[in-house]
């Protein structure tokens, strides 16, 4: 029987009642007296991450004087041009001055435009698989007219193989951390990847990187492949990984983080040598314009939480890296997802959610099996295993399920996959990734590493309008229901209101009760057919098993742009600030809540320091245009140079940090070191002459520090040679 998949969106259209359902073929009554199965969703309810509105008084007639010795290179417009039609209520808390204009500017929740600012958490992810970047690039706006807001590339470090016909699985072997240059990938290389994320962005689409730092290219689980030399010489002379042969027990999670996989040499990734190379190659990929990461095999790097025989700061040190990184040179944070499958072997999700989103495969799995059994209830499951739906990423279908010998979706029908990426995506606070398969049909486990095309799948009308869904209930409430063969999600918010409808049978009409909607015309953006909800009812038609019902539009702002930046995150003296500003009618920035500088549109460069104390130096800029309103921040810290005996610079904030002293031939002991922003330092009052630092758990106080419990140590250091920084520190295995 063909099944038929059905959305349902509503969107607020005029008072004209148009009908919609009659005189179908084959529709399926669901009986309106039974009360349906309802139930709030039993993912958490978590709010978006949004930037909380921030009421301020803007007073265009300020001295630059004012704020702590801050010279602009541009001078400051003292009566801002505000056009009629964005002049806001207001009513100061202080009376202004003759001459004054006040003008509140609160920071727009949408984050300061439209919804091109999404979060990738919050973003239709369209899995590019074995795409080439010139395809990706040729392709975007189709990609952008069916709903994606995130494309996720194939690896593009240098492959094992280059040639574009060699199989897949090459790209999964990397030789080294880098991004590819030249001819060493075949899907493209750092050049063409920096030219696509720029044009990317014109399209409001963020570009994710697979990237693979679980292992290397290797001739057998336990002999890196000899051309490895040429890029990780440190990691193949020293032989940094793991030789205790291949995973045997999948539920025994020291095996699944310490042996090798698939024949690939796992490499220690507790070694910071290992560790400090796969962040420069994150750092690059950012320099290109990534956005995001989705790590490959995550489960397989070890955590802080395993056991202290195998346990790492491998994630957190990762992940901080990139994190400061990405604020101190473009005030943002990469997205971060890892790939899980199958559960974590034994630690808890914790131990990963805490840091980064996670796949959770079994829920993917149990949907698609619904629909595949027609089993509405099982559509409608709310379940995560990871335990938190806004760090979760669904799947119908992988490049895995799809091409590797198992077959486990590779013949499956692909209206069975849709209609289950539509009911993920419908979802609240997780998102989901399309796959988008090959347009040859290749033989398992033996698809290319460039393929010649997608199928249109990937942007027809059903997966097209979910994604549009998605995107007009974002925040909403969620409430999961089912009726028989059909799912439903019903998405409640003040702006729009829908619903997702989703029939495992795939009739080609059914009538259904939304408790949550409100009566009123909806428009279904998969078929753009409208349909009327009456006393919480309605029938509708179905596409490929799906309608999604809309009524209303969320209207995110577009509101000013805005780019700011220094040279340096920590200074003595003075600093650097550079603004970039674009489509503001009237904006300011302001150090530390102090006084308002006005600014103008284009360049604003400006020195701050001087006459500030020792600390965090925040730098806030707001915007504000008939469209809406944007804010930016930048945090610089400030400090004196220490005169101690000890000082280690740099120190990231969530470590917890010991210093071991001694005199040689004498015992030692363990001493806290004083702290000042991201600096340690400690004045040594005996006669002690060598020292080493240590970390442990987060939370570890003095009294309890020991060799037992610590993390990692690095190696013997003379006093005499401070001071020290903690990413240069010699860090033992």
């Amino acid at each position: 029987m063909k099944k038929i998949l059905v959305i349902l969106s509503l969107i607020v259209l005029s008072s004209c009642a148009m009908g919609g359902g009659s005189g179908l073929p084959s529709e399926q009554s669901l009986d309106p007296s039974v009360a349906p199965s309802v139930a709030p969703s039993v993912a958490p309810s978590v709010a978006p991450s949004v930037e909380p509105s921030v009421e301020s008084s803007f007073e265009p007639s300020v001295s630059p004087s004012v704020a702590p010795s801050i010279a602009p290179s541009v001078e400051p417009s003292v009566v801002p041009s505000v056009t009629p039609s964005m002049t806001p209520s207001v009513t100061p808390s202080v009376a202004p001055s003759e001459g004054t204009s006040v003008i509140d500017i609160s920071v727009d929740p949408y984050g300061g435009g439209d919804d091109t600012n999404l979060s990738i958490q919050d973003s239709p992810i369209l899995h590019c698989w074995d795409w080439s970047v010139s395809m990706v690039s040729n392709k975007l706006e189709e990609i952008s007219n069916a709903g994606y807001k995130a494309v996720q590339l194939s690896p593009l470090h240098p492959s094992k193989s280059t040639g574009a016909s060699d199989c897949w699985w090459n790209l999964y072997q990397p030789l080294g951390y880098k991004v590819a240059t030249n001819n060493e990938n075949p899907l493209g290389n750092k050049t063409s990847l920096t030219a696509l994320c720029k044009k990317a962005d014109e399209y409001g689409i963020k570009v994710v990187m697979d990237v693979v730092t679980n292992h290397l290219a290797g001739d057998n689980d336990h002999t890196l492949d000899s051309r490895v030399r040429n890029f990780e010489r440190n990691i193949y002379d020293n032989q940094l990984y793991h030789k205790n042969g291949q995973v045997q027990d999948w539920g025994n999670r020291e095996q699944v983080v310490t042996r090798a996989i698939g024949g690939y040499v796992d490499v220690l990734t507790s070694h910071t040598t290992v560790q400090a190379s796969i962040i420069r190659m994150l750092k690059e990929y950012i320099d290109c314009g990534v956005k995001g990461f989705r790590f490959d095999a995550a489960k397989h790097i070890e955590v802080p939480e395993d056991n202290a025989s195998y346990r790492s700061n491998y994630w957190p040190n990762v992940i901080n890296a990139i994190n400061s990184y990405g604020l101190e040179k473009y005030n943002e944070k990469p997205y971060v997802y890892g790939e899980i499958l199958d559960g974590t072997a034994g630690v808890g999700w914790d131990a990963y959610t805490d840091r980064m989103s996670v796949t959770d495969n079994r829920q993917g799995e149990a949907i698609r099996n619904a629909v595949k059994n027609r089993d509405g209830g099982g559509a409608a499951n709310g379940n995560y295993n990871t335990g938190k739906a806004n760090k979760t990423v669904l799947w119908a279908e992988s490049h895995d399920t799809f091409e590797n010998s198992n077959q486990q979706t590779t013949n499956m029908n692909t209206d069975v996959l849709n209609l289950t990426y539509a009911i993920q995506i419908s979802r609240k606070d997780a998102t989901a990734l399309y796959f988008a398969r090959p347009a040859e049909n290749y033989p398992v486990d033996r698809a290319p590493q460039v393929i010649s095309g997608p199928k249109s799948d990937f942007k027809s009308n059903l997966i097209s309008g979910a994604n549009k869904f998605h995107n007009q209930m974002l925040g909403n409430n969620e409430y999961l229901s089912s009726y028989s063969s059909v799912a439903i999600n019903e998405r409640v918010g003040n702006e729009t209101q829908g619903a997702l409808i989703a029939d495992t049978a795939f009739n080609s009409s059914v009538t259904v009760n939304l408790p949550h909607l409100p009566d009123g015309t909806y428009k279904d953006l998969i078929s753009n057919k409208t349909y009327q909800v009456t006393n919480h009812k309605s029938t509708v038609s179905l596409t490929k098993g799906g309608c999604a019902l809309v009524k209303g539009e969320k209207h995110a702002s577009k509101g000013p742009k805005i780019e700011i930046s220094s040279d340096v995150t920590t200074f003595q003296n003075e600093a650097n600030v550079s603004i970039s500003l674009s489509d503001a009618d009237v904006a300011y920035y302001q150090i530390n809540g102090g006084s308002k500088v006005l600014i103008q549109n284009g360049n604003t460069t400006f020195k701050v320091g001087e006459g500030l104390e020792d600390g965090d130096v925040v730098i806030e800029v707001k915007a504000q245009n008939s469209e809406g309103t944007t804010g930016k921040t930048l945090t610089l810290n400030k400090f004196t140079p220490i005169e101690a005996d000890v000082v280690l610079y740099n120190v990231p904030t969530d470590v917890t940090l010991f210093a071991w002293i001694w005199l040689p031939g004498m015992n030692g002991k363990w001493v806290e070191l004083n702290r000042q922003g991201n600096i340690y330092f400690l004045d040594i009052e005996g006669k002690e002459t060598q020292i080493l630092f240590a970390t442990f758990p987060i939370g570890t106080k003095l009294s309890d520090a020991s060799w037992d419990n610590m993390i990692k140590q690095t190696k013997d250091m003379k006093i005499k040679d401070s001071p020290f920084t903690f990413e240069e520190l010699p860090f033992k295995n």
